[in-house]
């Protein structure tokens, strides 16, 4: 079975299965969002067809699926470290967490279709990195520039965005990955447009 346009992957840690989160029939292209709004232009129905997938290396083949009906625009997707997946999505502006046995929803962050900042929400997250206690940093990319972070609960903690000095050179322009060294709490930060790494402890 094919997939669409594939927003992220990421391996389990024994390196036997996959997930990916995946488009289905919809694509992202230079038409999909209103620039000066964020909002999907065409706000069309969710997606369809399931957009998780976990995946067996070895044969290709997909052994569970779920998230029909459920997406807009897929971004990225990020193992807990109880084996919780969490996914991104850019048209709704929200970070969803699922249980990945059964495919039920645990918890959803921002609020739904629409994009927000600070405490009340996101404008088209890109990427979740989660801590061992599961307290969790989101990088909210597109639109606000920031990397925020959350409570072991789920409350919002606060958010970082260099450059706030007035060193615009300093600051994010598109937080697109992160990734999260639990050895020592470092969050490296890739910034897309500004072709770099940062780190933060």
């Amino acid at each position: 079975k094919s997939l669409g346009q594939v927003a992220g992957i990421v391996t389990e840690p024994d390196g036997r299965h996959a997930w990916a989160f995946h488009r289905g029939r919809r694509l992202w292209d230079g038409d999909s969002f209103d620039p000066s709004t964020h909002k999907m232009k065409d706000l069309e129905s969710p997606i369809a067809e399931n957009t998780i997938a976990r995946i067996e290396l070895a044969t290709g083949k997909i052994v569970k699926s779920f998230g029909a009906n459920e997406h807009y625009m897929p971004h990225a997707i990020t193992l807990g470290p109880d084996g919780d997946v969490w996914v991104t999505d850019c048209g709704l502006h929200q970070v969803i967490r699922y249980n990945a046995s059964d495919g039920a929803r645990v918890a959803e962050y921002g609020k739904k279709l629409i994009p927000g900042k600070g405490k009340d929400g996101f404008c088209k997250p890109t990427q979740v990195a989660v801590a061992e206690d599961n307290s969790f940093w989101v990088s909210d990319g597109y639109c606000n520039g920031r990397v925020a972070r959350f409570d072991s609960r789920g409350e919002y903690a606060g958010e970082f965005k260099p450059g706030t000095d007035g060193d615009s050179t300093t600051g994010f322009e598109v937080p697109h990955a992160i990734e999260l060294d639990s050895r020592d709490s470092t969050l490296y930060v890739a910034d897309r447009e500004r072709s770099r790494i940062t780190a933060h402890s």
